[in-house]
């Protein structure tokens, strides 16, 4: 009887200290939880968060996956110069800075780097790496992916970059493009007014130019 009393006890003490199941990712439309990632170079930092930008979170393992950096990196180099854009690349090892230095180093990665501590990989699920996240503007989940394959980081960037489309400003080159595009599909653009005001086709006009020939200067 003492034998199954001490079984008992033991069994409950296993359940009460056992590590709790990692949750899940966060869902898709949900608001992302709070960040706090220490750089690779110096000391831990408060809570980090882009707001307003198009943010990429990526937790990844530098022992298991030295050459991560690497395929971060070419997505990084063709989105870092939107100003709109920012991107995380959290290393599950918090002991790892080293590591994380030299995978850099030999990666020749400028990518944004830091060390994820356990509170932060819990926070956001990352039971395996793998983990990318991607956020909107608003710091809502867009997407979430648990794999690096080429065919899966191609479309976290193309679905980055709609997001970024959809929140940015028209640059002279895009507001050209898209004006003539406008133009060509006949949404009420003319030709500058001629002499009299005239337009070339015949029709009179305010006698402003015509964004057309205006986007295009």
């Amino acid at each position: 009887m003492a034998a199954v009393a001490v079984t008992a006890l033991a069994a409950t003490a296993w359940l009460r200290l056992r590590p709790a199941p990692m949750p899940d990712p966060p869902a898709v439309g949900s608001l992302a939880p709070l960040l706090k990632l220490t750089p690779v170079d110096s000391a831990p930092v408060g809570p980090l968060g882009a707001p307003g930008k198009v943010t990429w979170l990526t937790f990844w393992s530098v022992r298991s996956d030295p050459t991560a950096l690497a395929s971060l990196e070419a997505v990084w180099g063709r989105l870092k110069d939107r100003p709109r854009f920012a991107m995380f690349a959290g290393a599950v090892e918090a002991d790892g800075a080293g590591l994380v230095r030299s995978a850099k180093s030999a990666a020749g990665a400028t990518v944004p780097t830091y060390l994820a501590d356990p509170a932060t990989r819990r926070a956001f699920g990352v039971a395996r790496p793998p983990l990318h996240v991607l956020l909107d503007e608003t710091g809502r989940v867009a997407e979430v992916a648990t794999d690096s394959s080429p065919a899966t980081l191609e479309r976290l960037r193309r679905r980055a970059e709609a997001l970024l489309e959809a929140i940015e400003p028209l640059g002279k080159e895009r507001l050209a493009s898209a004006v003539t595009s406008a133009c060509r599909w006949g949404s009420g653009c003319t030709a500058s007014a001629g002499p009299g005001g005239a337009s070339g086709s015949g029709r009179r006009t305010s006698g402003r130019s015509s964004p057309c020939r205006s986007a295009s200067a």
